[in-house]
């Protein structure tokens, strides 16, 4: 019975030994969740877009300098192939306001999200604009730093999705007089945009960069089509003038893409 006894402490010290060995390993194993990085750039006619002092040049031969560019997303996920999706965020501002120099335009704005499965994704999507249950919420429910404390249209109700303003010298004389200011939002302008991968999130901890471009010309040109500021009230829109703000939400849409 002795002999029996001893046996079996032996036996549980072994299993407890194992045990602490292969917790040890578990803990020195990679980690299964890394961050994903999504970086907007963006450009004028495929330059870095630079605020304020740049000249560029637009149809028409009209010079124009852009005072801010941005525009929101919603529901940004990683989609894989079987459909599951990884939520990456509820709602972004992505602006280019603060692209002062080359340097700056080039490094984008980006958004680091950690915690994320590593893993084969096929896609990625994300609403353009805000969508609908939050476009119903005001900038009081949030906090002062939060993407939604800001850009409320009071007397429409809901936000402002989109912003291109800048001024232009539409007569070649140097000074630039009009004053452009565009800004959009509905939640009938709501759209989901995809783009196809594959995305792999490494193992370990490691990142993956996943870049965006768009060009702030492809939204206010398209063909033979543009937005002519030599006629004054074409140069200002706050979602009123439907022709205005379809044509440009429709090429924001359109101009932004995995670079």
């Amino acid at each position: 019975m002795h002999q029996l006894a001893q046996s079996r402490y032996k036996l549980l010290a072994l299993l407890a030994l194992v045990g602490i060995f292969t917790l040890s390993a578990c803990k020195n194993e990679p980690a299964e969740e890394s961050e994903v990085n999504l970086v907007f750039r963006s450009t004028y006619a495929g330059e870095p877009l630079v605020m304020y002092e740049p000249v560029y040049t637009y149809e028409e031969n009209i010079k124009m300098k852009a005072q801010l560019f941005q525009f929101y997303i919603s529901d940004i996920e990683l989609v894989q192939a079987n459909g599951q999706s990884v939520r990456l965020s509820e709602i972004e501002l992505i602006s280019f306001s603060d692209d002062l120099n080359t340097q700056q335009a080039q490094a984008g704005d980006l958004r680091a999200y950690g915690d994320i499965p590593a893993g084969q994704y096929e896609r990625i999507r994300f609403g353009l604009g805000i969508s609908p249950d939050l476009n119903a919420t005001q900038p009081g429910n949030y906090s002062p730093n939060h993407p939604l404390a800001d850009n409320y249209w009071s007397w429409a109700l809901g936000y402002i999705f989109s912003k291109v303003e800048g001024v232009a010298d539409v007569d070649g004389d140097g000074v630039f007089s009009e004053k452009l200011t565009f800004h959009t939002g509905a939640d009938e302008l709501y759209r989901v945009l995809e783009f196809e991968g594959p995305f792999l999130v490494p193992e370990g901890g490691a990142d993956l960069n996943i870049n965006f471009l768009v060009d702030l010309k492809e939204v206010l040109v398209r063909g033979d089509q543009f937005i002519d500021f030599r006629i004054p009230e074409d140069t200002q829109d706050h979602n009123t003038d439907e022709a205005i703000y379809r044509f440009i939400w429709d090429n924001l849409s359109a101009s932004i893409r995995l670079q």
